[in-house]
């Protein structure tokens, strides 16, 4: 059971009385029904004077309006009937959130009533810390107008893509952020058991953006009850606020809004002219692959998918119908509620509208191998209530949408819409490749931030696999690619050779020793170069070279690690900093046998299957995930943490070079900076800082010559334990880092593709040249501010 707040013993029992403290009275104002089909009620609906609550299917509106504006209009006096006056109805909601409840209670008590933001924000952190490693809780997506905070909540794992969830967009609709705490919590705490629930959170991640307009939901608290809009002051106008749902950057202001700063459509001075705006487009933007994504309204009880601002159908329009038709069957199944499943254009024109803009070309730009099946969903009630419905319908509210929310991620999870802008069908979110990309008779080369996964695989395997037939493409013909890399690297080149042409090529183990020792004798007292940190399994000094003073501390790159990323160690030698880690691999069996090979050279008792991947072997979280037991796997994480003699002696040595502010293991391919963690989707307690530094090292790299290297946490990729980079920053090498705590990342080279592990030779030094620049900017980060050592209670 959750407890929603800590607080002391001396606190008093509160109430929603207490908290809620209206100022707005809406003397004169009446709400009244209206028929849209009639003469001259289409012009009267887009008066800027009038607040449209709703326009049903049928075509009824219901409109508030001041009493006074009826006079003399005869549409009005002829065509429409009085429902209710407005302040006797606010009243009436007032009077039924009145109850007075402890805080600390019950989660099904806290499910009865509505609550500021203040609380909803505090809410979301504890369900986050509750939860544990398959939450996440975002303190701050960015900014409101007024300065508050824009929070987010994660929960789930996605191995297929990720749902987003916004809510509270439009300030008056109480029931939205309520049902999102409702769904947030049963998927969280799944109270009833259901297997559905923990079925889909195995495929995907929801992401909840709880309070999209913080500044206008705390208004319809503190001053008007009916406020709909943000708080924008517009210039050269006394009315105030803009309309989100109309701000958004596809097909802005092409209809069904208003350039009148008092219209209650007020669509802003732009496109995502307000923050909040831009912040819910850049969280979605970052999250991706984004499967399916709903903006929560009320009222109505409507399903709406695209498109709001054309009557031409999507290209999706068959998919996105049976999924809205079905989500409104189960709803329908919980209590016997009726959601019209249509499109938006079919209840009214309109534009910049979150939803549509979820579907469309901006968001799906940058979504990976999907795009997101975008929709607006309309909650109780049909109209008796309206904006103001009874705490009491948010829990059969919460109920029967759970219902529809799990219905429509597992029509995503099994068909989730292809991305019409991306070339390549190898989507990794497809039902079975998850399952497939484990097996151990195939080899991943690559996944990539937007679901895409490069796979080596003999022909035969795919025979009578469905799965691959359909949703895979052949991109290349292996032996034809190895044998077009050793074309490019059959120039032959002298020992002694200048610097420039060193670097237009690779080299074997021996080689690469002797640079390295030539390179420090050269050097002189600045440099060192240690013949030995130790012996590899197969009996070859594995060497370390350093360079520069310890004033700060120090950084620590390893290079090699996997045998067949030969770009790693050649960029290492281009920066000179580090080197081969994996000397069994790369020196012979890579150039001598198979020039694909990846892990350490371990004989392992039992298997006919050699070696090891050291990069699942490291001491931290080993075996937590993203590695395999079975000798033949690629990812064999070996028989225990730093089983191997290439894991410990790099650990020892890591830890005998003690203060070390970062580190990186240097990798290929995908062209990537990872940071923390691998094995979990927690972020680390230094996630700002550790982001950052990724993010201008990617800055740095992309001025050099416009590669772009994506910054992001590494389990955003695919899960990972056992690995160097998680090590580097871990418990177990932090505990012997005196002052401070290692910035550890990952940084996969080029390519992102074309070459893979094959890169061509003249590709060397411009890889060498930009990552250049991100070790620089690397370093001067790390020397400015390095991560205190939070095992260590000294501050220098």
């Amino acid at each position: 059971m959750l407890k929603v707040f800590l607080i002391s013993a001396l606190l008093l029992l509160t109430s929603q009385a207490a908290k809620y403290q209206r100022t707005v009275k809406y003397d004169n104002e009446i709400l009244i029904r209206c028929p849209t089909g009639v003469e001259g009620m289409k012009e009267f609906l887009q008066r800027d004077d009038v607040d449209v609550w709703r326009v049903t299917p049928d075509g009824l509106a219901d409109i508030r309006i001041n009493k006074n504006l009826i006079q003399g209009t005869d549409i009005i006096l002829k065509q429409c009937t009085t429902i209710a006056d407005v302040e006797e109805l606010v009243q009436q909601f007032e009077n039924m959130t009145a109850s007075v409840r402890l805080h600390g209670q019950a989660q099904q008590e806290w499910h009865e009533e509505y609550h500021r933001y203040d609380e909803i924000y505090d809410w979301y952190k504890e369900l986050a810390e509750q939860c544990g490693e398959r939450c996440q809780f975002n303190s701050s997506i960015g900014g409101s107008l007024e300065g508050r905070v824009m929070p987010a909540f994660h929960v789930g794992s996605p191995a297929v893509g990720k749902i987003y969830f916004q809510c509270q967009i439009h300030a008056r609709e109480w029931i939205s952020g309520a049902t999102c705490m409702y769904i947030a919590d049963s998927l969280t705490n799944n109270p009833e058991g259901l297997d559905m629930i923990s079925k889909v959170l195995d495929d995907v991640e929801f992401i909840f953006v709880p309070l999209v307009n913080p500044d206008g939901y705390e208004y319809t608290w503190t001053g008007d009850r009916l406020w709909r809009k943000n708080r924008r002051e517009n210039s050269g106008s006394a009315c105030i606020g803009v309309d989100l749902n109309r701000n958004y950057n596809d097909h802005w202001n092409e209809g069904g809004s208003s350039s009148n700063p008092c219209s209650e459509t007020y669509h802003g001075v732009s496109a995502a002219s307000e923050p909040e705006t831009q912040n819910t487009q850049s969280y979605f933007k970052t999250n991706g692959p984004i499967i399916g994504a709903i903006d929560w309204h009320s009222y109505s009880q409507l399903i709406l998918r695209p498109y709001g601002w054309t009557n031409q159908d999507s290209p999706d329009e068959t998919q996105l119908k049976e999924i809205g038709d079905e989500m409104s069957e189960k709803i329908k199944a919980v209590f016997g509620e009726t959601y019209t499943s249509q499109k938006s254009i079919g209840l009214y024109p309109t534009s910049g509208t979150a939803s549509d803009w979820f579907y469309g070309e901006d968001a799906t730009s940058t979504n990976g191998a999907y795009r997101a099946a975008g929709y607006t969903v309309e909650l109780r009630d049909t109209g008796s209530y309206g904006f103001l419905l009874p705490p009491e319908q948010i829990i059969p509210t919460g109920m029967e949408n759970l219902a529809a929310v799990l219905e429509f991620a597992q029509r995503l999870i099994d068909d989730p819409i292809p991305n019409p802008n991306n070339s390549h069908k190898n989507p990794t979110s497809v039902k079975g490749i998850k399952e497939f990309l484990q097996r151990d008779d195939i080899d991943v080369w690559r996944i990539t931030p937007d679901g895409l996964a490069d796979i080596r695989i003999n022909k035969n395997l795919i025979q009578g696999t469905d799965i691959v037939t359909k949703q895979c493409t052949a991109v290349a013909d292996v032996e034809a690619l190895v044998q077009q890399f050793e074309n490019m690297t059959a120039s032959v080149k002298l020992h002694g050779q200048a610097q420039q042409e060193w670097h237009e090529e690779y080299h074997r183990y021996d080689e690469i020793y002797t640079w390295y020792r030539d390179l420090a004798e050269q050097c002189g007292d600045r440099c060192q170069f240690i013949p030995s940190i130790g012996k590899s399994f197969e009996d070859r000094d594995q060497p370390a070279f350093h360079v520069g003073d310890p004033v700060v501390g120090k950084i620590y790159f390893q290079c090699q690690i996997h045998a067949r990323e030969w770009i790693s160690g050649a960029t290492c030698m281009y920066i000179a900093d580090s080197l081969t880690n994996n000397p069994d691999g790369s020196s012979r069996y890579t150039w001598d046998g198979d020039r694909l090979w990846r892990k350490n050279r371990q004989v392992n008792s039992g298997s006919s299957c050699r070696g090891v991947d050291l990069n699942r072997n490291y001491n931290d979280h080993w075996n937590e995930g993203g590695s395999s037991s079975n000798p033949c796997s690629e990812t064999y994480h070996g028989i225990g943490p730093a089983s191997e003699p290439e894991t410990d002696h790099t650990q020892n040595y890591f830890r005998n070079n003690a203060p070390i502010i970062g580190a990186i293991d240097w990798h290929s391919y995908s062209q990537l900076i990872l940071r923390r963690y691998g094995w979990t989707n927690q972020d680390s307690p230094d996630e700002a800082q550790l982001k950052e530094i990724g993010d201008e090292m990617s800055a740095k790299i992309f001025d050099v010559f416009g590669k772009t290297y994506t910054s992001q946490k590494s389990i955003g990729l695919y899960p990972t334990s056992g690995t160097a980079s998680d090590w580097f920053y871990g418990e177990d090498a932090t505990l012997t880092n005196g002052a401070y705590r290692a910035a550890g990342y990952t940084v996969e080279l080029r390519d992102t593709g074309s070459y893979g592990f094959l890169l061509p030779p003249k590709e060397i030094i411009p890889t060498g040249m930009e990552n250049l620049e991100g070790v620089l900017e690397f370093a001067e980060r790390l020397i400015a501010a390095p991560i205190p050592n939070p095992y260590n209670s000294h501050k220098k």
